[in-house]
């Protein structure tokens, strides 16, 4: 799925197409409205981001070469998740 604010210059001929051929569902908001949700981009996802990749850094504090793979993605960003958005910080944001 790809959100994008309804104004004319982020809609345009090429990206609908583009959207149907590579079969992504593209969301359509009012124009401006996501001044409106950045609020929850720096409340709630900035606190994932920062959850998450202290998971990272704690799975590879003792490793000199780690590569994440999906099993480990998967694993720490269920962590970093179940702590960051939580009913207090939606709340807050």
């Amino acid at each position: 799925m790809l959100i994008v604010d309804g104004h004319a210059s982020h809609v345009t001929t090429k990206a609908i197409k583009f959207c149907l051929a590579h079969k992504i569902v593209l969301l359509c908001l009012p124009p401006h409205t996501t001044h409106i949700l950045q609020l929850l981009d720096v409340g709630i996802f900035a606190a994932l981001a920062a959850l998450y990749k202290k998971g990272v850094r704690e799975r590879s504090r003792f490793l000199i070469d780690y590569s994440i793979d999906k099993v480990d993605f998967l694993e720490i960003y269920k962590v970093a998740r179940a702590r960051a958005i939580t009913e207090l910080n939606i709340s807050k944001a």
